[in-house]
């Protein structure tokens, strides 16, 4: 099974079997460089179609063959408040009426959410002595009558003292052939694990043995 992921992420990263139309807004390279450590986060709405638990354990299946440079953990069971989307205003993935991404709006309500969880979130690096949080806040869905499946994300870092680190978005939609939706969503978590770990080895967070 791990030979299998590791085949599958290889594929992705080194020969571009997988491509994500990702925009970076804002990042600190030094920042970056300098964490010892990282807690990765999902942040969803509860109308996703799968749960938190089936993504988290989809994307632990995928950092596992990795060497890690990094202390990389998945932080599980979080508040509410932090792990769901209450609804499009809460969203990091901030658009404008002409779908357009709203940059400032962005940072502003990651502002206002690390403002409003700031004493669980202290406790999340706390309890598990990190120096960096990860925000991966998705939201996704399929369609096997249409043949599509379709998600937007934000990658978000923070570092010990609230301070936004980097921050990017993307969106894309994929055409499938496949009537299952059991395996139409394995295929939609497994793009969604794929495109964290492009940003991880991109960040020398982990690294891909060939």
């Amino acid at each position: 099974m791990k030979k299998t992921v590791l085949a599958i992420i290889v594929c992705s990263l080194a020969f571009g079997c997988s491509q994500y139309k990702v925009r970076t807004e804002l990042s600190d390279p030094a920042a970056i460089k300098s964490f010892a450590s990282a807690g990765v986060i999902f942040r969803m709405p509860g109308s996703n179609q799968f749960t938190h638990s089936e993504m988290e354990n989809n994307f632990e299946a995928w950092i596992a063959p990795s060497a890690k440079k990094k202390n990389v953990v998945v932080v599980k069971n979080v508040d509410a408040s932090i792990g769901i989307i209450e609804s499009d205003l809460d969203r990091f993935y901030q658009l404008s009426d002409k779908n357009t991404y709203q940059k400032y709006k962005s940072i502003g309500v990651i502002t206002l959410f690390l403002r409003n969880n700031e004493e669980a979130i202290k406790k999340i690096f706390a309890d598990n002595q990190l120096d960096s949080l990860l925000i991966y806040e998705v939201e996704a869905g399929s369609s096997s009558t249409m043949q599509i499946m379709t998600f937007n994300s934000n990658v978000v870092v923070v570092d010990s003292q609230m301070k936004i680190c980097f921050m990017d978005h993307q969106k894309n939609t994929y055409d499938i052939n496949e009537w299952y939706p059991d395996t139409i969503k394995k295929h939609l978590m497994d793009k969604i694990s794929d495109r964290l770990m492009q940003f991880l080895v991109r960040n020398d967070f982990v690294e891909i043995k060939k």
